[in-house]
């Protein structure tokens, strides 16, 4: 019995250490991640070019993020102005959300949590090329420029690099 306890433990431990590796290779590996906060804002104003359709007319850096507003022009001459805040919640009732959704493809993107560094502007969310030029060597320059940057560091992704995401509890 005793021989039979001894060989399952050596056992464990074996499996263990396989499936664990040793202390060195087990460790949590960090990798650094430069992330760009906005401490400029950005008011993009918004054209409707057919039904419930927009493009990006136009971009311009303002002082401070509380600055942002989205100006949405409508077909029927309407014109509304949106703080970030109450655009989103436009966006998240359903109402008129369309001209969100456009100004979130331009530097607004950058407003609601999109990564400073990673990305781009769609020159096809702007009403033509001109207006993408303007925006990204304006606004989008200025306001890359003036980003605070922070490194963090994150647990590497992949096999041994981290836990799992998923959040228990309620």
């Amino acid at each position: 019995m005793r021989k039979a306890f001894s060989f399952l433990a050596l056992l464990g431990l074996l499996i263990c250490s396989i499936a664990c590796g040793t202390d060195s290779d087990s460790a949590i590996q960090y990798e650094n991640e430069v992330v760009e906060t906005p401490t400029q804002g950005v008011v993009t104003t918004v054209k409707e070019v057919s039904e419930g359709q927009f493009k990006i007319e136009d971009e311009v850096a303002v002082a401070t993020p509380e600055d942002s507003r989205i100006v949405a022009k409508w077909s029927d001459s309407t014109i509304d102005t949106f703080t970030l805040d109450e655009a989103r919640v436009e966006q998240e009732s359903g109402n008129r959300g369309g001209f969100m959704t456009a100004a979130s493809y331009g530097m607004m993107g950058y407003m609601m949590g999109r990564s400073m560094g990673a990305f781009r502007p769609s020159a096809g969310a702007y009403v033509d090329q001109k207006s993408y030029n303007k925006a990204a060597n304006g606004a989008g320059k200025s306001m890359k420029q003036t980003a605070k940057r922070t490194t963090i560091s994150k647990p590497k992704s992949g096999f041994g690099g981290g836990g799992s995401s998923r959040s228990h509890g309620g």
